[in-house]
């Protein structure tokens, strides 16, 4: 099926929620549509949706269904939403900084540029890697590379995208070359890759409270 409905101004958009039952002042409805999509509301509308004798939802509202309700629901949960991401970041940072202690500790700030520190990165037979490397050279594809030296490429260009963070700018001009891990540690990262990434590499952790209060 081809979508072929045409944008409708705001005005238009009022009316044919008010067409189809819902109760609202028009002005009101109009200056929430314009700092809220239509289709973002839609999904607060949706359990409102009267039903066809097959039990299908038809694109009229239920009698009675007014929007300050519909309202007061969607700022509940923008709301919520607020709260859970604020404890999110701050487990992430305290899950994130007790990974990189425990680590560094167990083995030095540049521990990480050693894949012997982290054995859970796959590491091919040699013989494997002789076929790959082959195989990618005939192609003109480079050296094929092993996880960790893959996960080493991605912590670099994510170093060089922050390269203009005054951390990074001023680790590097003071220090040169590879980041510590404690720098590392602030690069943009998801909580996901990160946590995915040193599991896979097996660090050494200890037990720690997290800290997030």
């Amino acid at each position: 099926m081809i979508y072929s409905k045409k944008a409708l101004p705001l005005e238009d958009q009022a009316d044919l929620l008010l067409q189809r039952g819902l109760v609202a002042n028009r002005d009101e409805l109009i200056s929430r549509l314009k700092v809220v999509n239509y289709y973002r509301l839609s999904g607060y509308l949706h359990p409102f949706r009267q039903r066809d004798p097959n039990g299908k939802p038809t694109d009229n509202f239920r009698p009675g269904t007014d929007f300050n309700q519909i309202w007061r629901r969607y700022n509940f949960d923008r709301r919520l939403r607020i709260i859970l991401l604020d404890a999110i970041e701050r487990i992430e940072v305290a899950v994130r900084t007790r990974l990189v202690f425990h680590f560094v500790t167990a083995h030095g700030p540049f521990g990480y540029l050693e894949a012997k520190n982290l054995p859970g990165f796959k590491q091919p037979a040699w013989w494997v890697s002789f076929g790959r490397n082959l195989k990618s050279l005939a192609s003109l594809k480079g050296l094929d590379r092993n996880e960790h030296e893959k996960w080493l490429r991605k912590l670099n260009k994510e170093k060089n995208r922050a390269s203009g963070e005054a951390f990074v700018k001023h680790f590097v001009d003071t220090y040169g070359g590879r980041l510590c891990f404690h720098e590392t540690n602030e690069l943009r990262f998801t909580a996901e890759d990160f946590r995915a990434d040193l599991e896979r590499g097996q660090a050494i952790l200890a037990p720690a409270p997290c800290g997030c209060a």
